[in-house]
């Protein structure tokens, strides 16, 4: 069986269509068992033949049901599925006994970087600034008749009856940052990195209107005599984007340099540019906006990959190498370096981004296609 071949396999083994000849085959397919540039220790890693036997148990008895742990890695490229169960059984041996049974050292480990945290700066109307991640929870202040409150990593605005004039916040994460707002509507927002939204602390005209940068997953509350519209900004400032909605749950990805996305989950919403005319999105739907042509298009979502980075996960499906650094230099707060043909350097699998930066990349070399070399907060990719 060639490695497309299996590949192919695994893809309908997640969907739960594979045939009883199929399963056959996919269990049979078991001869490539080490681990990329680990050579088997006995002494640390136990009996191979033990461990190989208990993996496909493991793989078998879960052909016919869904796997249920977010926890675990898949990578889809020949024969990494059960280098994957190895490495993770071989990390639930160090936590046994750490100093008989040591993980060999890999040479990423030049000091760990952790992975990002909660923590944004609040921009007031005055220009003022607060650094959300060290003010105390409870009540902060009065800004354009709204009350600003903390609790937690959640910033919340309340209205009083005098709404008075109409002022703006700004809320923005650095890299490695992200945070959750409550507006005085009741909408809630989940902020990633490297993004902000303004917004003003009341909402007084017959539009909510708030100002995107970067990505965010919003749950808008509904108010039918108030549609809430979405402006996205480009690096200039200038407005690229409108997303228009009534009440729903959606997803928007705005980075500047990578193309726009708007991830509908729940209700509907209108997608415009000022070059084209304007798609309304069902749910499960995504329009994408391109960087290069500024065209706007429509096509099916993949709910879980969108909102992965809000569920604390990184997920690649048949992702470009540049896509996933894009995304990891932001969560970790590093810089990325290129070295090398990077063509048809693409990935699949799931992690989380709780893990410190040099296991996610300890995990994406197990491909064995691509290598990383860590140089203070740069990271080089060959």
């Amino acid at each position: 069986m060639t490695q497309e071949e299996y590949i192919n396999l695994y893809e309908k083994y997640q969907e739960g269509k594979l045939t009883d000849e199929e399963i056959r085959d996919f269990l049979a397919y078991k001869d490539e068992f080490e681990l990329v540039d680990y050579p088997w220790d006995n002494q640390k890693m136990g009996s191979k033949e033990n461990i190989q036997a208990d993996i496909f148990n493991q793989i078998s008895s879960q052909i016919n049901q869904k796997p249920k742990s977010k926890n675990v890695i898949w990578l889809a490229a020949a024969s990494i599925l059960l280098a994957v169960f190895s490495l993770l059984f071989y990390f639930q041996l160090k936590d046994t006994d750490t100093s008989k049974n040591k993980i060999v050292e890999n040479k990423l480990n030049q000091g760990e970087i952790r992975p990002g945290k909660n923590t944004a700066v609040l921009k007031l109307s005055d220009g003022s600034e607060i650094a959300l991640s060290k003010t105390k929870d409870g009540f902060i202040k009065y800004d354009g008749n709204a009350s600003i409150n903390k609790k937690a990593n959640l910033l919340s605005y309340k209205g009083n009856e005098n709404r008075g004039e109409t002022v703006y916040n700004v809320i923005y994460t650095p890299k490695g940052g992200q945070y959750q707002v409550e507006l005085e509507d009741g909408t809630k927002v989940w902020l990633n990195a490297a993004s902000s939204i303004r917004f003003p602390t009341v909402f007084n005209d017959d539009k909510r209107v708030v100002e995107l940068s970067g990505e965010a997953y919003f749950e808008v509350a509904k108010d039918k005599s108030k549609p809430f519209k979405v402006l996205v900004k480009d690096a200039s400032a200038a407005n690229k984007m409108d997303v228009e909605v009534l009440g729903t749950h959606f997803n928007i990805q705005a980075y500047h340099n990578e193309d726009f996305k708007t991830t509908l989950v729940e209700g509907a919403v209108k997608v415009s540019n000022p070059l084209q005319k304007s798609f309304i999105l069902s749910p499960g739907e995504q329009s994408s906006l391109s960087a290069k042509s500024e065209n706007l298009t429509v096509s099916k979502a993949n709910i879980k990959e969108a909102l992965a980075w809000k569920n604390g996960l990184f997920i690649f499906n048949k992702e470009h190498i540049t896509t996933i650094m894009s995304k990891i230099a932001r969560w970790y707060d590093v810089e990325v370096v290129y070295e090398g043909n990077m063509d048809k350097k693409e990935f699949v699998g799931t992690i989380s981004r709780e893990e410190n930066l040099s296991e996610v990349l300890k995990t994406l070399e197990l491909t064995g296609t691509i290598k990383f070399k860590v140089e203070g907060r740069k990271v080089i990719v060959k």
